[in-house]
């Protein structure tokens, strides 16, 4: 029987804990710019032009920022969800790398838990 350690659950929590609020909050921001959006356009049909080309740069902008925090957050909460799974060790250490862009108060243990658990991993 193999002895399994809590360092790859530790690191994969950690891991998702770190991604959820990005991912969140790219989603949240992404919202916020469609609204923005919508704004313009409402602004366009009352005749004020230069107040929609104004709100649509704020819109591509907030999603410029919200599609790169989606795709970091998810792929750390894929990782962790490996880690705890403890399977791909490869995927599992790019999430918790990837949390790094979250919050890397959370992501340095996470890659530290997952990197010395490696010999767990299938």
């Amino acid at each position: 029987m193999e002895n399994k350690t809590w360092k790859p659950i530790t690191g994969g929590i950690l891991s998702i804990i770190a991604g959820a609020p990005a991912a969140v909050g790219g989603i949240a921001l992404v919202v916020v710019g469609e609204s923005i959006a919508g704004l313009g356009i409402i602004s366009l049909m009352q005749t004020v032009p230069w107040l929609s080309g104004i709100l649509g740069v704020v819109a591509v902008i907030l999603g410029a920022v919200a599609i790169p925090l989606i795709i970091v957050g998810a792929v750390a909460i894929v990782g962790g969800i490996y880690a705890l799974k403890r399977r791909k060790w490869g995927l599992a250490l790019a999430g918790s790398i990837c949390a790094l862009f979250c919050t890397w108060l959370l992501a340095i243990p996470a890659i530290i838990f997952v990197s010395i658990g490696k010999s767990e991993f299938e």
